[in-house]
């Protein structure tokens, strides 16, 4: 079995990032570096550990880190207004589907989140809201 992970190198007061394989040869442990990240920024790095971990979480699944992300983005919210004015955004049940990427990953959603007030909007119909300059 073929592992990869980015491995942290301390060098005196330098740090590497390196992508690296590891595999066994002839009963051995072996090292092999696919990619030097040490030019990345550190979000970047983050990134593709994240990826990583979420990759390990979802093994068993059918599916690989795009598809399920893809899965994910089908959760959405309902905002609860009372007497008109907006309280709070509740969580419906997520489907099936959805729930075991989530039980993998170990995210507990709650059941509602505070309203803020903030509006999302597409690319559509941004630039009716767009200041001028």
């Amino acid at each position: 079995m073929v592992t990869k992970y980015v491995d942290e190198c301390h060098s005196g007061k330098y740090v590497r990032y390196l992508l690296r394989d590891s595999y066994r040869q002839d009963g051995k442990v072996k090292h092999r570096t696919i990619a030097d990240l040490s030019s990345y920024s550190s979000s970047k790095i983050q990134a593709i550990q994240i990826v990583q971990e979420i990759a390990r979480r979802w093994q068993d699944m059918d599916a690989t880190v795009p598809e399920g992300i893809e899965e994910l983005k089908t959760l959405c919210t309902m905002e609860l207004r009372i007497q008109g004015h907006p309280k709070c955004n509740c969580i419906p049940q997520p489907r099936a589907s959805v729930e075991r990427f989530l039980e993998k990953a170990k995210v507990a959603l709650p059941a509602a989140l505070p309203h803020r007030g903030v509006k999302v909007a597409t690319r559509k119909k941004l630039p009716t809201r767009r200041k001028t300059r």
